[in-house]
């Protein structure tokens, strides 16, 4: 059996948090926006298959699945960023 990541919002975990809340507060416009990449990169992690072997990173999909909500947190900041300076 396999653990997926929970549903919850990623601003109610510690990690984080002043920054967040800080991001959040800005404008509507930024909540919504990160929300939105918080549950797709949630969505593409659960989707993730176990055995893959791993690519030129090294990084295989079980260190990802077993990451849990933190890595989520931090890989959707890091979208968020890369999207904002595109």
């Amino acid at each position: 059996m396999v653990a997926r990541i929970s549903s919850a919002p990623c601003w109610q975990f510690s990690i984080g948090r002043v920054w967040l809340d800080s991001h959040l507060q800005l404008s509507t416009e930024n909540e919504v926006h990160f929300i939105d990449i918080y549950t797709s990169v949630r969505d593409c992690i659960n989707d993730l298959k176990l055995r893959r072997p791993t690519g030129h990173d090294d990084i295989s999909n079980e260190q990802i699945i077993y990451g849990g909500s933190q890595l989520v947190a931090y890989l959707s900041l890091l979208f968020d960023a890369m999207l904002r300076q595109s």
